[in-house]
């Protein structure tokens, strides 16, 4: 699957990068899927800093450092 990286602000909605979660693109229903967050992030912080329209992915996958 394709990943799309989320930084705020969205320079380009189509490809940019965000150090906190991973996004895979569902290219038949058109829409961002939220697949994995770094320990200590959350939805709803993801949700505020991207601003992004996004479903999440379930299981949702944390990443550990």
């Amino acid at each position: 699957p394709l990943h799309i990286h989320i930084q705020t602000p969205l320079p380009d909605p189509s490809c940019s990068s965000f150090p906190q979660c991973v996004f895979d693109v569902d290219k038949a229903k058109g829409e961002l899927v939220l697949v994995e967050v770094f320990d200590g992030v959350t939805v709803d912080e993801v949700r505020a800093k991207t601003g992004a329209d996004f479903r999440v992915a379930q299981p949702l996958h944390v990443i550990k450092l």
